[in-house]
């Protein structure tokens, strides 16, 4: 909603406090203006920056970037939350962003088999993983709404879910952060 792109969203850039999520260090971030022209930054365009594990294709390539780079983080960053593993490992930083750009991710049920996730969350988490970013949410927001639409339909169908340890996402407290 900012227009603001990250370019290094991670978890380490993720704070959870109490119920307010706040996003770190923009120190690469770029803003989008309404043509979708974007401000300098640290960073020249062409160039690759940010954390490998989290990295978008594009961005692996050093092409332009735009939120749905950031949203390809935050499909990571879930897939991260859910499986406690990224859906790409290598030994070295190339192989890790190869993969990024070629592999298919693993699905996050194949990550837990201990723990089912509802079919519809892994609809919405592949969606993030997307190769093309025109396949991807367009906005975490987006990215949101799937989400919540996959619980939604996954409480209806098995009934409502435990509350110990969950903490809702209230959009309209944190408009103001």
């Amino acid at each position: 909603r900012a227009k603001i792109i990250h370019r290094d969203l991670k978890p380490e850039n993720i704070v959870l406090e109490n119920t307010v999520v706040k996003v770190l260090d923009f120190g690469v971030a770029k803003m989008m203006f309404d043509r979708n022209e974007q401000s300098g930054s640290l960073t020249m365009d062409g160039k690759v920056c940010g954390s490998p594990g989290y990295m978008s294709p594009e961005q692996c390539r050093g092409e332009e970037r735009d939120t749905r780079s950031d949203v390809y983080a935050l499909g990571v960053t879930i897939f991260e939350m859910l499986t406690g593993k990224r859906p790409f490992y290598a030994d070295d930083v190339m192989g890790l962003m190869f993969m990024h750009d070629n592999r298919p991710p693993t699905s996050i049920n194949a990550g837990r088999v201990d723990l089912p996730f509802p079919n519809a969350l892994e609809a919405a988490v592949k969606k993030a993983l997307s190769k093309s970013k025109f396949e991807r949410q367009s906005s975490a927001e987006e990215l949101l709404e799937d989400i919540e639409m996959a619980l939604s339909k996954f409480q209806t169908l098995q009934g409502a879910l435990p509350a110990t340890g969950w903490i809702p996402f209230d959009a309209q407290a944190n408009k103001a952060v």
